[in-house]
Order: C-alpha cells, then sequence, then structure tokens
C-alpha cells in the first residue's frame, strides 16, 4: 500500500507542477519596428564567415597555396593568427596551419603571403 501512495503523491506533484508553468505568460514580443530597430543595433561589424573563411591565399608569384580555415582570437576577441588549410585535394589530407595575423595582407578576393610556398607551409607545425 505504501508503494501505491507514493507513486499517487509523485504523479500528482507531476501534474499539477508542469500546469503552474503553463499558465504563465510569455513575454511580449516587441513590434515590427522594434525589432528591425534591435537587429540593427546587435548586427554591427564584419562577418568572419562570408569575409574571410574559405578565402584563397597566393603567394608573390600568384600561386595558390592555400585557403583561410579559421581566425583565432585572443581573449579580447582581436585576431592573432590565421589558420591555413594547405595541400590535400577535397579537404582529404589537408595540412592545416597557423600564421600571425600581420602576416597576410588582404586583397579583392584573395590573399596574399610573402615568402611562402605551399611547399614550406607544409614544413610548419601542424595546428590542431
Amino acid at each position: 500500500m505504501n508503494k501505491l501512495t507514493a507513486i499517487t503523491v509523485c504523479s500528482l506533484a507531476c501534474a499539477f507542477g508542469s500546469s503552474a508553468f503553463a499558465q504563465s505568460t510569455p513575454p511580449s514580443a516587441p513590434s515590427a519596428a522594434g525589432t528591425s530597430a534591435v537587429q540593427s543595433e546587435m548586427v554591427r561589424g564584419w562577418g568572419v564567415k562570408n569575409n574571410l573563411i574559405g578565402k584563397s591565399v597566393y603567394n608573390e608569384q600568384d600561386e595558390k597555396i592555400g585557403d583561410i580555415r579559421d581566425v583565432i582570437l585572443d581573449a579580447k576577441g582581436t585576431a592573432t593568427h590565421y589558420v591555413l588549410g594547405v595541400g590535400g585535394f577535397l579537404g582529404m589530407g589537408e595540412h592545416d596551419v597557423s600564421l600571425p595575423f600581420s602576416e597576410l595582407q588582404p586583397g579583392k578576393d584573395r590573399f596574399t603571403l610573402q615568402g611562402y610556398t605551399k611547399d614550406r607551409l607544409k614544413e610548419l607545425p601542424q595546428w590542431k
């Protein structure tokens, strides 16, 4: 009998406990004008995904030597290094290396890295 009483009490607590949450009113949604103002306030800056990730990196001989895979930030959110994917085919066998942010020079649709070849980049320690 004690098991049946315990089960009943637990079942009632679950049933009534969840209804208390159902009765709370959800926060009111901002108006359409308020939403766009909030979004425009939140969205300031520059998107790394569309502006950096996947961009090609060339050397001074106009040879493609890799592409940007990631950007490393310090604790303050300042970019310190690029992670470049070097070699490989369709993502297989690619060697990722990290280079200081200041070494890559941005261009219109690609970046330039002075003094490196694909082989020299492959000799650098792999970034994990």
